[in-house]
């Protein structure tokens, strides 16, 4: 009987394995950062991580126009122009109506970023960099950038390495459980 009953709790186990691994890879879709993340690395100054963790967000959203034209908006505060009007370009390709801001200020931005390609500069009573951009993210005054920030959630070499974990530990406990009902002895039945 015994036989018979393992076979089943085999597929069991990995259904339960299966299950935790599903939730743990939604745990990951959920680690993206936040708009406020996002925020308040650019009132910090600390556009390296801010573009960190809009890579992060334009990788998971390819689709998502509003998150390239965020990315846009920090490359051009690190006056990456090029690649800033690169990611305006896929924003407004992917929503030529230009839902994800005010078409205005879209428009000004893409101005912007083509008059530092064509390498003319701003009006005086503005940085290059803040001319355009529109007020989706603030306009910091400088400062010092901080350690490198993280885009938060848990790492995948963590939730690996439980998963790992709970699949030997659950091995182990399956080998035991079949060695302890090997060696039960039932007694002869009576005559």
């Amino acid at each position: 009987m015994a036989a018979e009953e393992s076979p089943m709790k085999l597929p069991r186990l990995m259904m339960y394995c299966l299950a935790l691994l599903g939730a743990l890879w939604l745990g990951t879709a959920q680690a993206l950062p936040s708009v406020d993340e996002v925020q308040a690395a650019t009132q910090r100054g600390d556009y390296v991580a801010a573009e960190k963790m809009m890579r992060e967000v334009v990788a998971a959203k390819p689709g998502s126009a509003r998150a390239h034209y965020v990315l846009a908006e920090i490359l051009a505060h690190e006056r990456q122009f090029t690649e800033a009007q690169e990611q305006a370009r896929k924003a407004r390709s992917l929503d030529p109506s230009i839902k994800f801001t005010d078409p205005t200020r879209f428009k000004a931005f893409e101005e912007l970023l083509a008059r530092e390609q064509r390498g003319q500069s701003a009006p005086p009573r503005l940085s290059s960099a803040d001319a355009g951009l529109p007020a989706a993210l603030p306009r910091p005054a400088p400062a010092p950038a901080p350690a490198q920030a993280s885009g938060g959630g848990v790492p995948v070499w963590l939730l690996l390495g439980g998963a790992v974990v709970f699949i030997l530990a659950a091995a182990a406990w399956m080998r035991r459980r079949a060695a302890d009902a090997a060696t039960v002895v039932y007694p002869a039945p009576a005559p």
